[in-house]
């Protein structure tokens, strides 16, 4: 994660503790698999930008052993797990928007990380930089502003994005995007009225929401393997509570 993010410690701690179990995590990482395997199928060497506790590339590694990764983090409590979780990873103390890396990369990750940083193209383009030419990149990120609550707030988001933002952003850094979809789209309706009852509440803890009820988790998980299965198969999702992109480097850049 980005230096603009200060984040507890013991955030961490909660984290790692509830990743595996999360509805939300996992399947956020089938979704990136699928994308991977899609758009980048003969890639031999993934980083992944904000890396936090190594939860996608402990499950990247397990789908994908030939694979070598690399994670990235500025927060040593993140790291710490991330190491534990997978020994045979490169695992780099650094900051998302300054890069210690020469191009060198099929693949970059920056799952849900671009929302902390105040001047977002800057560091897309720092980041294109680790690439070889013509690498490839997969991004998500919070989508739809109407969305906006104090989950947002509490997580250190700067904002969320619209379709034709992630577009300019990734064009004018030197990208073309191959693919884009929203997720977590049938879940929408519910996910607006939470974030409006969340509006009304004096404290939220966005953690939580990502373990809800064994009933509902298993509902939601349903309903996101639905949607991936839908996307598989060509369908992309005009709205949603998150977006994923997948692109590639221009050449030249």
């Amino acid at each position: 994660m980005p230096h603009d993010v200060h984040f507890d410690p013991a955030y961490f701690d909660r984290l790692y503790a509830l990743e595996s179990e999360s509805f939300w995590f996992r399947a956020r990482n089938d979704l990136i698999l699928w994308a991977l395997d899609a758009h980048f199928p003969s890639a031999r060497s993934l980083c992944e930008i904000g890396c936090g506790t190594g939860f996608f590339l402990r499950g990247l590694a397990d789908a994908k052993p030939e694979l070598r990764l690399s994670g990235i983090d500025i927060h040593p409590r993140a790291l710490a797990y991330a190491r534990e979780r997978l020994p045979r990873a490169a695992w780099i103390a650094a900051d998302a928007s300054a890069l210690p890396l020469r191009p060198g990369f099929d693949v970059l990750c920056a799952l849900d990380v671009l929302e902390h940083i105040a001047d977002d193209e800057s560091a897309l383009r720092e980041m294109g930089r680790a690439l070889l030419p013509g690498g490839g990149f997969l991004l998500t990120v919070p989508h739809h502003p109407g969305l906006w609550s104090p989950t947002d707030v509490k997580f250190g988001h700067l904002r969320r994005y619209t379709r034709g933002g992630v577009l300019r952003l990734f064009r004018a850094a030197g990208f073309e995007v191959l693919m884009m979809t929203a997720f977590v789209s049938l879940l929408f309706p519910a996910l607006w009225a939470s974030r409006i009852r969340e509006s009304r509440l004096p404290e939220s803890d966005g953690l939580a929401a990502l373990t809800p009820p064994p009933l509902l988790a298993a509902g939601a998980r349903r309903a996101l393997d639905a949607e991936r299965a839908l996307i598989r198969a060509g369908l992309r999702f005009p709205f949603g509570g998150s977006l994923l992109v997948a692109a590639r480097k221009i050449a030249s850049n």
